[in-house]
């Protein structure tokens, strides 16, 4: 949770940074333990931009200036709501993350690796032609 205060105090440390800070201070090497922890200090980062808005009024991130701009600044209600409705989201999405990453495990291994390869690799092609040209594809 450190880690997500310091993430949400310093806009230029990302949670993924905060992350690898955390896993060398506390010795943790497994990927595991590397995701569980970006997810618990993106959230955190999450909910302190968002109450930032509140206690600062200026906004810290994209999400933040999204939601002020659609709620036209917060009040203490909206804040309480906010954040009993990122909890309740936090705890309905890890279930369904949970329950989807299990099927998923159980039929990726049924792919064919070289041809998923070769067929990401002709529509990157494509997409940076479509949206590139021929000089971005160049380049």
């Amino acid at each position: 949770m450190l880690s997500g205060v310091l993430a949400g105090m310093f806009p230029s440390l990302s949670p993924s940074q905060a992350c690898v800070i955390a896993q060398g201070i506390l010795k943790e090497k497994s990927v595991k333990g590397f995701l569980i922890a970006c997810g618990g200090i993106t959230t955190v980062d999450v909910i302190l931009s968002v109450a930032s808005i509140y206690i600062t009024g200026n906004p810290r991130s994209g999400i933040a200036q999204a939601i002020q701009e659609a709620l036209g600044g917060l009040t203490e209600q909206s804040m309480k709501l906010l954040i009993l409705v990122s909890l309740l989201s936090i705890a309905l999405s890890s279930f369904i993350t949970l329950f989807l990453a299990r099927k998923v495990m159980l039929s990726i291994k049924k792919l064919d690796y070289t041809r998923l390869n070769r067929t990401m690799f002709v529509s990157l092609l494509l997409l940076v032609l479509i949206f590139s040209g021929v000089g971005g594809l160049l380049i």
